[in-house]
């Protein structure tokens, strides 16, 4: 058996070898290595994964809560090819450089990026969805869950990243709204939650 470190090495390798946006993430990474830790570029690696699922439940719309530089939008673009994704980055260069990325990847007709903050965009947002990707800024967490359900259709997915607040600091910025998304999600019984790491699918039963 081989042991962790040369295992993880070769499914990195294999994975990237079938990621045809593998250039973006390590860009991404990048990015964030160059802008120190303010820098708000985390690029997902479960993006695949989201990806195979928004195209399990052939999602038609899709809303993302914070873009990076594109790395997820375009995972669950290509995932689910019917789809179209609205996706939010409160970051102008962000939001430039992601444009930049989706467009020469070809899927500007598709993933469209507001450069806003996600709360007074998901105010004014009227449209059903089939998945919403949360993975934005933490200190507006608590104010997501009534409007994912308003969005959110029956049948629909919520993906959130980093659910679980033991993974932040205690004094990292946004944490009270981070556990009150947290509390929320999992209290609400229209939701079934699994979890994937600190990760959590849950889908909308009613």
């Amino acid at each position: 058996m081989d042991e962790p470190a040369p295992f993880e090495q070769w499914l990195a390798a294999q994975a990237s070898t079938v990621d045809p946006f593998d250039h973006i993430r390590q860009a991404s990474e990048a990015h964030r290595q160059q802008h120190g830790a303010a820098c708000t570029v985390y690029p997902t690696s479960r993006a695949p994964l989201w990806g195979v699922v928004a195209g399990a439940i052939r999602a038609n719309r899709i809303l993302e809560i914070g873009t990076g530089l594109g790395y997820s939008a375009l995972w669950l673009a290509y995932g689910a090819p019917e789809a179209n994704v609205s996706t939010i980055e409160v970051d102008p260069d962000h939001a430039a450089l992601a444009r930049a990325n989706v467009r020469k990847a070809g899927y500007a007709n598709r993933i469209k990026i507001a450069n806003t903050r996600a709360i007074g965009f998901l105010a004014d947002y009227d449209e059903q969805v089939d998945v919403i990707f949360c993975d934005g800024d933490l200190d507006e967490y608590g104010d997501y869950p009534a409007h994912f359900m308003r969005l959110l259709r029956v049948g629909g997915l919520l993906i959130t990243a980093n659910l679980f607040a033991g993974w932040y600091t205690p004094d990292m910025p946004g944490l009270d709204s981070a556990i009150a998304y947290r509390n929320q999600t999992l209290g609400d019984q229209r939701l079934l939650t699994t979890f994937i790491g600190a990760n959590a699918i849950s889908l909308r039963i009613r």
